[in-house]
């Protein structure tokens, strides 16, 4: 690769990164993404909110008659208006002796009255029961109905554990599983101490819990989405000048290698810009939270309690590599693996002449992508049922292909060591020069084609001849 190969890329960069954000398309996609991650809190938080009792100030039902049919004499502690409610309750709140079917036939005589019934059962195999009964003749409403059957449901065991006289830490006791585990005293192991062992826990050592799983996942799925934006944009853009005329005019004054470099670093850096702008839509939607419920502290546990449905009080169980070279080394992967298959996506993109064969082109490219990002999801399946066999998991953590996808999420559970992410770094260097050598030989050529799209074995032949010619 000659010393002047890459004079020039920044006048490329400068122009591409102008034309691109000017473009219509890069405009509603980032408004778009924006928008997502702004709304992302507040429509889940709705959403999970749309089974809560709402407040009411009135209520249609003028007289509430409760039936017992529960061996525990609910008549005698049960109170509806000492529950946590700040809504309008019905005036006249009353038990009934009378059975159920003399009730029912009240109600549908007694058009006068606005009341409704509620009966409490209990059934050993099914357990406690709620169930509202209004007449249709009456002007009670069903979601007024809806609100104290539901309140009743909500409040019913606590006033149960109060009138038993049972603290709530000892019911919290109670309602922990009982867990069975077997143990064996080793011996005999060289260099270790005899000692009782959790033969579950050896089993499973090193296993990842739902929380982590959640976690890497989401680091996972977030790398994968830069990629592909970054690569189908950079594609894009590579045909777009082909077709245009417009990369013959640049290659006047520049390298195609410095064509290349530059155009790749704009959409990356364009790319760059939209996942943090995603970032601050997520910080504003944290925001909007809060002022949606005013008065509550929005935790990280809160936070993923909301986007994962995991148990987010679980979170500070988990081992979080926070310092200065881990989050250095991770940012680094996702850029070094970014750049890389951009680099496979202009290739791809000056495979073809027409924006209409962009999807044949980037077969190869998806390909890549899918099996880097499965090859990294099947190493944390296997983590999250037992142990992924050592062997596949340097392998995944340190293949440029595959790394990307899956050691920037271990280094920050610390699951991975440091040392692999140094020497994942090298590799990136290694395989980058090499594709920039690659695509100096066949880039020039690619460009001017015009024609079939060309496929990998082309790309091979055209760099084999090129080589040829340099000697």
């Amino acid at each position: 690769m000659e010393k002047n190969s890459l004079t020039g890329w920044q006048k490329v960069f400068s122009f591409t990164l102008i034309q691109t954000i000017k473009t219509p398309a890069m405009i509603v996609t980032t408004v778009f993404l924006f928008g997502v991650a702004l709304l992302m809190l507040p429509v889940t938080s709705l959403l999970s909110a749309d089974g809560e009792s709402p407040v009411k100030d009135s209520t249609t039902i003028q007289r509430l008659v409760l039936l017992d049919e529960t061996p525990l004499g609910l008549k005698d502690w049960l109170d509806i208006r000492d529950m946590d409610y700040e809504g309008a309750l019905p005036e006249e709140i009353q038990f009934s002796e009378e059975d159920y079917d003399t009730l029912v036939e009240r109600l549908t005589e007694e058009a006068e009255e606005d009341w409704a019934l509620i009966q409490i059962s209990f059934e050993e195999s099914q357990g406690f029961s709620v169930m509202g009964v209004y007449g249709t003749n009456t002007n009670v409403s069903k979601e007024d109905l809806r609100i104290v059957t539901e309140l009743i449901m909500e409040n019913l065991r606590d006033q149960m554990v109060e009138q038993l006289g049972i603290a709530q830490e000892q019911v919290d006791y109670i309602n922990h599983e009982v867990e069975q585990k077997i143990s064996y005293y080793r011996t005999g192991v060289e260099g270790e101490e005899p000692a009782i062992v959790d033969q579950e826990d050896e089993e499973q050592e090193g296993s990842l819990s739902p929380v982590e799983y959640s976690l890497v996942l989401m680091c996972l799925v977030l790398v994968t989405i830069m990629i592909s934006m970054s690569g189908e944009q950079v594609a894009a853009a590579v045909i777009q000048e082909k077709s245009s005329k417009v990369v013959e005019y640049l290659l006047i004054s520049v390298k195609p290698l410095a064509l290349m470099v530059g155009k790749i670093l704009a959409i990356f850096v364009i790319t760059l810009g939209q996942l943090l702008l995603m970032l601050l839509g997520f910080a504003a939607s944290i925001g909007i939270y809060l002022l949606m419920n005013p008065g509550m502290m929005l935790s990280a546990a809160d936070i993923l309690t909301q986007m994962t449905g995991e148990a987010g009080d679980q979170l500070g169980a988990v081992s979080l590599s926070l310092n200065i070279p881990t989050l250095i080394v991770a940012f680094l992967l996702i850029l070094a693996g970014t750049l890389f298959y951009s680099t496979i996506a202009a290739l791809a993109g000056a495979c073809v002449s027409r924006l209409e064969e962009m999807t044949e082109s980037m077969k190869l490219f998806s390909v890549i992508m899918v099996v880097g990002a499965y090859a990294g999801l099947a190493v944390v399946m296997g983590d999250m049922v037992g142990e992924a066999p050592a062997a596949l998991s340097y392998t995944v953590e340190l293949l440029p292909v595959t790394a990307p996808f899956l050691t920037p999420g271990y280094l920050l559970l610390d699951r991975c060591p440091l040392w692999v992410g140094l020497a994942t770094v090298l590799l990136f260097i290694a395989a980058q020069a090499l594709l920039f050598m690659f695509s100096a030989n066949v880039y020039e050529t690619l460009i001017y084609h015009k024609g079939n799209p060309l496929k990998l074995k082309d790309l091979l032949r055209i760099n084999k001849e090129a080589r040829g010619a340099k000697e």
